[in-house]
């Protein structure tokens, strides 16, 4: 039943969105969208910015479902290469760049944040262990492929906060960490 009516909530706050944009997402408004109590919203969501969180992490899983489903390259490099330019194509739409009005210093959001990051370390996991042209001693030796993944991930979310349209640089170090070592 919750779950019901977060997910009710959820359309109602997209609609709203949708709609009027990010001012329109207030938990007054949403209550009286969704044709319930404030305090119901309340139950389901600790302020806006968790409704902004939980849009944004709808939409981002959907996001990356479809990602996968087209990914063509068997390459870790060519995948990081893939990801980040699909990344920019869907960060330009409005409820994608929902993630840049989110308050960096909020630590709801932050925790927030590291949990939809952590869904995307198994994904990235797997393709890096899977190409056969990366030196296997680095992540068994040298550095925890965990925290590699997550030094990636970071730099992947920085370089689309700045905009930047090319990584080029960055996956060039990338690929000499791996395929050549430190």
């Amino acid at each position: 039943m919750a779950n019901d009516t977060k997910e009710l909530l959820l359309n109602h706050a997209i609609r709203l969105f949708n709609e009027n944009g990010s001012a329109a997402l207030n938990i007054r408004a949403l209550a009286n969208a969704s044709g319930v109590s404030v305090g119901t919203v309340y139950n389901n969501f600790l302020n806006k910015e968790d409704i902004i969180l939980s849009i944004t992490e709808l939409h981002w899983e959907k996001a990356i479902r479809e990602f996968l489903k087209n990914a063509n390259t068997s390459t870790f490099i060519g995948f990081l290469s893939e990801l980040y330019q699909f990344l920019m194509e869907n960060i330009n739409d409005d409820i994608g760049n929902l993630m840049f009005k989110i308050s960096p210093t909020d630590g709801n959001a932050r925790m927030k944040m590291m949990e939809m990051q952590s869904k995307f370390i198994p994904i990235i996991k797997d393709v890096l262990v899977n190409d056969g042209s990366i030196n296997e001693d680095f992540y068994s030796k040298c550095i925890d492929i965990n925290d590699f993944i997550v030094f990636i991930l970071d730099n992947l979310i920085l370089n689309l906060r700045n905009k930047n349209e090319s990584i080029d640089f960055f996956l060039s170090l990338v690929k000499d960490i791996l395929v050549i070592g430190y």
